[in-house]
């Protein structure tokens, strides 16, 4: 996949409609299974793609915070138990490592999981039984 998000154009505007909009900053969300698609590996297209994104961000005056995860999780990831496999947390760890080495001269703001009860209440329902689950 060479255009995370479905469209590149897409968040380009969104830089455009900051500017206009005269806001100083705006909320942006990498594909982690655009950027990962095999375990191990990084799209250097796609990382490109988002280095050009924030650098277009910055030199417009706008401070991108960029969300690490927003649903979508690599199918490698998946086959491996997904968000509720041991290993996931240190697979996760390695992709924020690469995300930090790309874009760290970009991006200063961070956000881990954008809206993490989204993920977390039905995982725990799932693992305890919805009944047993209570806020």
């Amino acid at each position: 996949m060479d255009d995370p998000g479905g469209g590149s154009e897409h968040l380009f505007r969104s830089i455009e409609q900051a500017v206009q909009r005269h806001q100083n900053s705006v909320r942006l969300q990498l594909d982690w299974s655009a950027l990962q698609p095999e375990e191990g590996s990084w799209d250097q297209t796609v990382g490109r793609l988002y280095q050009d994104l924030f650098a277009e961000a910055r030199s417009s005056g706008i401070l991108p915070f960029v969300s690490l995860f927003q649903g979508t999780v690599p199918h490698w990831f998946l086959s491996q138990g997904g968000w509720m496999a041991d290993a996931s947390v240190s697979l996760f760890n390695k992709y924020v490592s690469l995300t930090a080495d790309w874009f760290g001269d970009l991006c200063s703001h961070w956000v881990t999981i954008e809206t993490p009860l989204y993920y977390a209440v039905p995982g725990c329902a799932a693992r305890f039984g919805s009944s047993e689950f209570r806020w």
